[in-house]
């Protein structure tokens, strides 16, 4: 494999791919947690607002 001028050997490749293949792997699963993470907040926020709406009708009206 050619890159950047130099020849890799079949070992240097290799173990290249498998470092960039584990590094995709976890920047994947950052960015997964991330997207869990904001529709979990935003989840609370709506069920807060509910929250906060119902009160109101509740005990603003009565």
């Amino acid at each position: 494999m050619r890159r950047h001028g130099f020849i890799l050997s079949r070992h240097d490749t290799d173990l290249w791919c498998r470092e960039l293949h584990i590094d995709l792997r976890s920047l994947a699963r950052a960015q997964r947690l991330r997207r869990r993470r904001r529709r979990a907040l935003w989840l609370l926020a709506v069920l807060c607002l509910v929250a906060a709406v119902l009160a109101l009708i509740r005990f603003g009206l009565s």
